[in-house]
């Protein structure tokens, strides 16, 4: 669990609250740095809840989805609760409904 002279005492207050962390794999363009970035948070944060976003095009930010399916499949497969980016539809300008990955 996160902590030490630093960071402690939010950490501190995060757990008295009773509030859950929810890392993400924010700037992550490529499954294996998502996937390592996920097991990375999980070791510091100690929670197996993830955002899973993987960057697919630098310019618009909007997600790779063949790459977010494959780290989700991993990630589930290593215990996570994966919670995928939803990609905006830009001719719609809506987000794609798209519902946590239980596994």
């Amino acid at each position: 669990m996160a902590g030490g002279k630093q960071g402690g005492a939010f950490f501190r207050m995060i757990g008295d609250l009773g509030t859950r962390i929810l890392p993400n794999t924010a700037g992550c363009h490529t499954t294996s740095e998502a996937v390592l970035t996920a097991q990375m948070a999980r070791e510091v944060f100690g929670t197996n809840w993830i955002k899973l976003e993987v960057i697919g095009h630098h310019d618009t930010l909007q997600p790779d989805v063949f790459a977010l399916v494959d780290a989700a499949r991993i990630l589930c497969a290593d215990g996570f609760e994966v919670f995928p980016t939803r990609p905006t539809i830009w001719w719609w300008g809506k987000s794609c409904s798209m519902p946590a990955a239980r596994c």
